[in-house]
């Protein structure tokens, strides 16, 4: 609301100004769209209904669980190749190359 009275009409969220104020949850979430499919240059979405917002939050926490694994797994991967070249090394007759060579 803040934007929209200090800008006034030329605020992007005066159009949504009456939602904004029928909003059934405080704070409100803003977050950053992406994908600018229409090229307007309007890149963010504003969440006035609290059952969007849960589910933002889910869409948020499903994809840090995710980054989470994602980064767990990379870990344990080169963890093997180092276990599995520190093998390769005490063996002085492997002539196998390390994938970290």
């Amino acid at each position: 609301m803040g934007d929209i009275k200090f800008r006034g009409a030329i605020s992007d969220f005066h159009v949504v100004k009456a939602k904004i104020e029928k909003a059934n949850y405080d704070p409100l979430i803003i977050r950053y769209n992406h994908d600018d499919k229409y090229g307007d240059g309007n890149n963010f979405e504003i969440c006035c209904l609290e059952a969007t917002a849960l589910a933002w939050q889910a869409e948020i926490d499903n994809a840090a669980a995710a980054a989470e694994a994602a980064a767990a797994a990379e870990a344990e991967a080169a963890a093997a190749v180092r276990l599995d070249c520190l093998s390769c090394r005490e063996d002085s007759f492997s002539f196998r190359v390390c994938a970290c060579v």
